[in-house]
């Protein structure tokens, strides 16, 4: 069956299909490269300690690795203030809103990617239930009823 153009219909979603996957691959290339790298260097250390030290600078990250983490922290933490500010659902004085910070904690937990990676969105998350607990505690209850009842 052709289209009104003269071209096999499902010919534009086979090439989509194929950047896709294309896309994939080097992306686990440069995935694999990375892991390599790392393997290599480690391995090729002349000591104990040397393995140590190269261990721990992993685990620690880069500088840039550090930023992203305080901005997931802060954006975590001011969308959290902001959401429960704007639809303020609260169950016997706990912030309902804040329970879209879990959808940030449990990925962080279950993901199979880098240290960073799983905390950026484990923190995010986190950091997004405490900014809605701050806001129902900066912002009780008790005060809401009074002004809606003076207004």
């Amino acid at each position: 069956m052709t289209e009104g153009n003269g071209g096999p219909e499902g010919r534009l979603e086979d090439l989509e299909d194929n950047f896709w996957g294309q896309l994939q691959k080097a992306a686990n290339e440069i995935h694999d490269t990375r892991k390599r790298t790392v393997a290599v260097s480690l391995f090729e250390s002349k000591s104990v300690e040397e393995m140590s030290e190269k261990v721990e600078k992993i685990r620690r990250g880069t500088w840039f690795d550090n930023l992203v983490l305080g901005g997931a922290a802060v954006a975590g933490a001011v969308l959290g203030y902001k959401a429960q500010g704007m639809v303020d659902i609260r169950a016997k004085g706990v912030p309902v809103t804040g329970l879209l910070g879990v959808a940030g904690v449990v990925p962080g937990l279950a993901m199979n990617r880098s240290l960073t990676a799983r905390n950026i969105v484990g923190l995010g998350g986190l950091l997004f239930l405490a900014g809605a607990g701050l806001y129902t505690s900066a912002n009780p209850i008790d005060e809401l009823v009074e002004d809606e009842e003076g207004a």
